[in-house]
């Protein structure tokens, strides 16, 4: 089972063990080698960024969690052949 981690050797590895660090906001994990055998220690954190979209070709907004509970449902509750008259 493939989980991205190699080894030097170029070998897959497996989790040993797996705990969380600071309040969870890391976790440790203990790793072996399927091929040699090495054991190694990784620790994993959650890389944090800022995040923005295009407003318009010059205008950026950033985006936060109240924006996005504020903004109203985008899925419509009808659609344009429902309300459009009809042909002929």
């Amino acid at each position: 089972m493939t989980n991205g981690i190699r080894c030097v050797c170029g070998g897959d590895t497996t989790v040993l063990d797996s705990r969380g660090l600071q309040g969870h906001a890391a976790i440790r994990r203990r790793r072996a080698c399927l091929v040699c055998g090495a054991q190694v220690t990784t620790y994993e954190v959650v890389a944090e960024t800022d995040l923005s979209w295009l407003v318009t070709a010059t205008v950026t907004a950033r985006w936060t969690w109240h924006r996005a509970q504020a903004a109203p449902d985008p899925s419509p509750t009808s659609t344009s052949a429902d309300t459009a008259p009809p042909l002929g």
